[in-house]
């Protein structure tokens, strides 16, 4: 059957609210914190509008088998993304004509190296030097040439040196 109310429906600290034949479907409180248990399959959020997480103790925790594999925060003004295992990398990853392919990979064993899985458009390099793993070697690889500007007075008229497809050109 069916049950209506009117009002609130209260209950005491670590009561159970099961829903389904097992109780695929349970929610609880011990006063303090609020739990929600899907003991069978998934548990879906579906809405009309926006899914809002409001947390105020600032940390939204995501975990596999009671392991966190990653941590959204608040750190002062800024929006931080952390996989707490130790090395473990961060990949964003996407759909490239139906296949999965990673876009961006941050390894966390070599200090948070980027390797970008294809082209880096618009770089700037700001100010500072630029070294190779030796700090004696820069490496670029490319299928094409690469221009190389270096205006040291910010003007636009730097030297340029052109590499690649066997020319080698200094304006």
């Amino acid at each position: 059957g069916s049950a209506s109310f009117n009002h609130d429906i209260q209950m005491v600290d670590n009561g159970l609210l099961r829903m389904g034949a097992g109780g695929d479907l349970i929610l609880t409180s011990d006063g303090t914190n609020g739990t929600i248990f899907a003991n069978e399959g998934n548990l879906t959020l579906d809405t009309a509008g926006d899914i809002i997480l409001d947390a105020d103790g600032a940390d939204v925790i995501f975990k596999d088998g009671g392991a966190t594999f990653l941590e959204i925060d608040k750190d002062g003004n800024n929006a931080r993304l952390k996989n707490p295992i130790s090395d473990g990398d961060v990949l964003l990853q996407g759909n490239d004509g139906g296949s999965i392919i990673t876009a961006l990979s941050l390894d966390m064993s070599a200090a948070g190296a980027a390797t970008f899985n294809s082209t880096v458009n618009g770089l700037t390099l700001a100010s500072g030097n630029i070294t190779g793993a030796d700090s004696a070697n820069f490496t670029i690889n490319t299928a094409n040439s690469v221009r190389i500007n270096i205006d040291s007075n910010n003007s636009g008229t730097g030297e340029s040196f052109i590499v690649g497809n066997n020319q080698t050109a200094i304006d």
